[in-house]
Parts: structure tokens; sequence; C-alpha cells
């Protein structure tokens, strides 16, 4: 992927998927620890 791709696709995405993931009660690290 390039890196302009996955910067459009972590900025319009990235919101979406924490709203979401917010909503589970999942906290921030471990989406963090997702993404790495």
């Amino acid at each position: 992927m390039t890196r302009e791709l996955k910067k459009m696709l972590f900025k319009d995405i990235f919101p979406l998927y924490v709203n979401k993931v917010e909503r589970k009660g999942h906290t921030k690290q471990e989406l963090i620890d997702m993404l790495n």
C-alpha cells in the first residue's frame, strides 16, 4: 500500500473505527495494538 493511500484510509476509516470500538467498550490501547 502506498503511504498516501494509507493516510487517506486512516483519515477516513479510523474515526469510524474508533467510534465503533468505543461503543463496544474496547480501549484505545487495544485499538493501537490491533493496528501494529
